[in-house]
């Protein structure tokens, strides 16, 4: 869903502007604004390969990353590292993935 996607990477770039600069504190930005609770060290360590996983697959192939920020209408916010801002897009979009953060009847 594009929307939902571009939603992802909306809210990976407020967390690269808003949050510390550290990628703990990113993280940890994401998940506490979607969960209203604080990550436990087993969630964090999970965030934090999936960011170096992505972030290292993004570095290596820069138009994947241009081509993943393309999605949606919202242009990508520039000023920006495009392969931080794409790994952030896939952290933010499997936090916003959770159980907890769906609403599920």
């Amino acid at each position: 869903d594009p929307q939902y996607f571009e939603a992802a990477r909306a809210l990976a770039q407020r967390a690269m502007r808003e949050a510390d600069s550290t990628p703990e504190a990113a993280a940890e930005f994401m998940f506490r604004l979607c969960t209203a609770r604080p990550t436990r060290p087993d969630e964090m360590a999970e965030l934090m390969g999936l960011y170096r996983d992505h972030l290292q697959q993004f570095q290596a192939d820069p138009d994947a990353a241009r081509r993943l920020l393309a999605v949606g209408e919202l242009p990508p916010e520039e000023g920006l590292d495009p392969a931080q801002s794409a790994a952030w897009t896939i952290v933010a979009n499997t936090v916003l993935n959770l159980d907890e953060v769906l609403t599920k009847n």
